[in-house]
């Protein structure tokens, strides 16, 4: 086999065991109180709001920046609610906002929030958000129809996804084992597949024989 076979060969197994690992993850939950996931402590959404999980969302790539998110409910029953009184009369509506200082925290900034009352999806764009760093926020979440008290578990099957320089990883959240009010999601960016340029190479190969023999 030539030099140059063996360096691609190389180069490509190198690349593939080198790759940037660019993803997210979120998490979110209700707790054993029935406490909504989404209503802030000054709500007044329901008796026994006072303690409301906000949704986690975490940067777990290596080298890029997140750019944005967009989490779709869409076929999980429930919609966004951040206006009282809007076009979605489902109790006390509530605005997305920060919880726990964590833009701060982390020299994160919100730069747009995108969300209609009673539609199902939610985008948020942001500078600073940088690999590692975590944004803790709050936006009501009630079911359709009627249920102001809305669980992590009930978000089961809706899409998230973030963009990065290098593209989109999205996921569908899931159940948290051993936490039935809870549900997640942990999705990356595919990586490009070595097994194409590894056939690339092979192609190359047969090729090769090929023109031998045509010569010989």
């Amino acid at each position: 086999m030539r030099s140059w076979l063996i360096a691609f060969f190389a180069a490509v197994f190198t690349s593939s065991s080198q790759a940037a690992v660019i993803g997210f993850s979120l998490f979110v939950e209700g707790n054993t109180a029935g406490n909504p996931v989404s209503s802030p402590p000054d709500s007044g959404n329901q008796a026994g709001n006072q303690n409301p999980a906000p949704f986690v969302l975490t940067n777990l790539s290596a080298t890029e920046s997140l750019t944005s998110f967009t989490l779709d409910l869409t076929g999980t029953g429930t919609l966004f609610d951040p206006i009282t009184g809007g076009p979605f009369p489902n109790g006390n509506g509530v605005p997305f906002f920060v919880a726990n200082n964590s833009a701060a925290l982390d020299g994160i900034t919100v730069d747009t929030v995108s969300v209609v009352d009673g539609g199902p999806t939610l985008t948020l764009t942001f500078s600073g958000f940088d690999p590692g760093d975590t944004l803790a926020f709050l936006i009501d979440i009630d079911s359709f129809p009627g249920n102001i008290a809305v669980q992590g578990d009930e978000l089961i099957g809706a899409l998230a996804s973030s963009s990065f320089a290098s593209g989109v990883a999205s996921g569908l959240l899931e159940a948290v084992p051993g936490n039935n009010d809870a549900s997640q999601v942990v999705a990356f960016i595919p990586e490009p597949s070595s097994a194409v340029l590894i056939g690339l190479g092979c192609a190359a190969v047969v090729g090769q024989r090929r023109r031998r023999r045509a010569r010989g």
